[in-house]
């Protein structure tokens, strides 16, 4: 779908952010594997999240589409399969030039700028207002920068699926605005080094 070229939100400062990269108590976070990883019962209140979880995730994953880090409670017996509390999806993308802020465009040589997009990210709803979405948010930055040191790109992107959850991105992981009312949102991958740094 086209998106406006206009770019104000490119034009505010990023909101000052904390990353909690420190794996919460009772949790672990590991890749996606199946064979460890119970992904039924999971339920986040979106349909569409679970099934991705439930059905697709470790397909994507297996055709090198996309990589999936869940996070486990760690009180599992250790011959038991842990159930999925909640997950993270990150995959390669690219930003079209004509839709990126200004500060991006510099030095462009392309008519797209490459970018790691933060597909999708869900908590079980009965592991909800424990602020595990956002240590899932910001372990997923540190991942994007850790990425971003072998296989160059200068941007993360998030599609907030409405309002509430475009607040949760620019609260939690400092993102901004590709344009006005865009539920398309970016975050340079220069400001993660300055908050891992900071």
């Amino acid at each position: 779908m086209p998106r406006s070229a206009a770019h104000s939100g490119g034009n505010k400062s990023p909101p000052q952010v904390e990353l909690v990269l420190e794996v919460p108590p009772g949790y672990s976070i590991e890749r996606l594997d199946t064979a460890l990883h119970r992904r039924t019962g999971f339920s986040c209140g979106v349909e569409a999240l679970d099934k991705y979880l439930e059905t697709q995730a470790s397909q994507a994953q297996g055709k090198n589409i996309s990589t999936t880090h869940v996070l486990l409670a760690a009180n599992a017996q250790p011959s038991a399969t842990h159930q999925i509390i909640g997950y993270v999806t990150l995959t390669p993308a690219t930003l079209p030039l004509v839709d990126a802020p200004s500060a991006l465009k510099k030095n462009a040589k392309r008519p797209e700028v490459q970018a790691q997009l933060i597909a999708r990210m869900a908590v079980d709803r009965r592991c909800q207002g424990k602020k595990l979405g956002q240590f899932l948010l910001n372990y997923a930055l540190k991942c994007c920068w850790d990425i971003s040191k072998l296989s160059a790109f200068s941007v993360v992107l998030v599609d907030a699926k409405d309002e509430n959850v475009k607040k949760f991105y620019i609260r939690f992981g400092g993102f901004q605005e590709l344009s006005e009312r865009s539920l398309r949102l970016y975050l340079p991958i220069e400001t993660i080094g300055k908050l891992l740094a900071s």
